[in-house]
């Protein structure tokens, strides 16, 4: 079982289906994001839209605590157009967030 299936942080069926594997224009990125300790507790999210000046929306997510350290996993959608994809990738693992991008939807 993988780690977004036993936190609840899978992808939606109705985004599921319309996953694709190369990014279309205007398109949306999704990413499964997770984190744990020091990391689930500081605003990543928000920070990162700030700094590049556009949204990421979260579509699915889970947190929970184990050994009393916060964890958790996001899936968000952010922007596939360069070079605003690349950039939120490198943010968002500068952030020491596990990232992983699932693929595109239009």
């Amino acid at each position: 079982m993988s780690w977004g299936a036993a936190t609840g942080a899978t992808l939606p069926p109705f985004l599921a289906e319309k996953l694709q594997d190369e990014p279309t224009p205007r398109g949306r990125a999704l990413i499964r994001l997770a984190f744990e300790g020091v990391s689930a507790t500081r605003p990543v999210l928000t920070s990162v839209a700030r700094e590049l000046g556009f949204d990421l929306g979260i579509v699915a997510g889970s947190l929970g605590a184990a050994g009393g350290e916060p964890y958790g996993v996001l899936i968000v959608a952010a922007p596939c157009d360069e070079p605003y994809f690349t950039a939120a990738v490198e943010r968002l693992e500068d952030a020491e967030l596990a990232v992983e991008v699932l693929g595109f939807v239009a």
